[in-house]
């Protein structure tokens, strides 16, 4: 069917729905006279009162049919940002604009980012349009729009429970640092026995709320004594890890060491103390320079882990009498000279004794080499004078020339 020219009047809503499916079971013609699917129609309907969804529906199916009305009423329905929930429903009459009057739209935050509701657009992700409420003459869709700003979180820097400062606001992904006055241990009845070594966390590359907790380590009375040079007797920490070049040096009335943690001393760290008898560092595996060096009251020496003994450690250490490093590798140079007082070593992993390791250990008599052992250094066994016996054995790559100067009875 062709139809150009109509003017027709229906009483309702109801006449023109049944109308319109009456006209959309018919087939068209065009202009041509070729067919159609559907019917073509060019005209007027007049009708009293109207909604916005059955002309909506009358303008999809029939463009070219012109509805005059005298009351429109239609709807704008609001949804949230991915068209999932309907927040609020407004209805425009003849055309009016319409206002939203729910709830403040919201969207969740990720990690990085907070969302602020931001207006309205006529597709799910659309672009804000101003005109989105305005002028209603069907039934309208409109989703929220959000403008996306960087998520910020807190920083808390604690010493125990209590919060020593709070940074806010930190953008993610940004990094923040303490700056407050240097943290103290106020949990503990003397704070001054703790030192603060940092904080179990650093607050970098934000990525959420950060709780940071002050660090402390136990110095007491080592360290208030070192401070006053008041150290004497027995010298022991139950968590140090390591001492430091020169860290005990002239303490002249220490006669014991035992730290059990300790795995490095540095150089010349017990020099000068004079009335140094016993040493206990079990878990030990460098020792320095001319660390122990001059020690000549030293009797008992516990070092079973060493690694690395480096030059003059031990040297001039005349009451030692017995030796025990079963994992050292390295024996540095003049390591041991002038402990008159050996008699016994225990190496079952050296690769390495340098020159003048054990010069003048005239009570050494008879040393058995381990395997592993790769270089032995000119003068390594100088002046052993009471050295009978030594045992090479295959796998010894280098034996310097003068390794048993005055060595007189080998």
């Amino acid at each position: 069917m062709r139809l150009i020219g109509f003017d027709w009047t229906v009483a309702n809503e109801t006449e023109l729905t049944t109308l319109k499916e009456k006209l959309d079971a018919m087939r068209g013609l065009n202009e041509n006279g070729g067919n159609e699917d559907m019917a073509q129609l060019y005209g007027t309907i007049h009708i009293t009162n109207i909604t916005g969804a059955v002309l909506k529906s009358i303008k999809d199916s029939y463009p070219d049919i012109t509805i005059e009305y005298t009351n429109l009423t239609s709807k704008c329905y609001y949804y949230n940002y991915d068209g999932t929930v309907l927040l609020y429903t407004a209805t425009a009459t003849n055309g009016s604009n319409v206002n939203y009057r729910g709830s403040t739209p919201t969207k969740p935050s990720t990690i990085s980012q907070n969302f602020t509701f931001f207006g309205w657009a006529r597709e799910i992700d659309g672009e804000r349009d101003l005109t989105a409420q305005s002028h209603i003459v069907e039934d309208r869709y409109l989703y929220a729009v959000f403008e996306a700003s960087v998520r910020t979180y807190t920083v808390k820097y604690y010493v125990g429970s209590r919060v020593i400062q709070t940074k806010s606001n930190v953008p993610y992904g940004s990094s923040v640092y303490y700056d407050g006055e240097t943290p103290t241990n106020t949990a503990e009845s003397d704070p001054s026995d703790y030192q603060f070594t940092g904080w179990d966390v650093l607050a970098e590359n934000i990525q959420g709320n950060v709780n940071c907790y002050a660090q402390f380590r136990y110095i007491g009375a080592l360290y208030k004594h070192l401070m006053d040079g008041n150290l004497k007797g027995e010298v022991s920490h139950p968590s140090v890890t390591a001492i430091a070049d020169y860290g005990f040096d002239s303490f002249p009335n220490i006669t014991k060491v035992s730290f059990p943690e300790v795995l490095s001393v540095g150089t010349y760290a017990f020099e000068a103390c004079s009335k140094l008898e016993q040493v206990s560092l079990p878990k030990v595996t460098y020792i320095g320079t001319r660390a122990f060096s001059g020690m000549n009251k030293m009797t008992s020496l516990e070092i079973p882990s060493v690694i690395t003994i480096d030059d003059y450690a031990f040297g001039s250490c005349s009451k030692l009498t017995t030796l025990n490093i079963p994992n050292a590798e390295t024996i540095g140079q003049n390591a041991f000279y002038y402990c008159s007082g050996l008699t016994s070593v225990n190496m079952q992993h050296v690769k390495t004794i340098k020159s003048n390791g054990f010069q003048y250990c005239t009570g050494l008599m008879e040393i058995t080499l381990p395997d592993t052992i790769e270089v032995i250094n000119g003068g390594a066994f100088r002046s052993c004078t009471g050295l009978t016996k030594m045992v090479f054995p295959a796998g010894l790559k280098r034996l310097d020339s003068s390794v048993f100067t005055s060595c007189t009875n080998v």
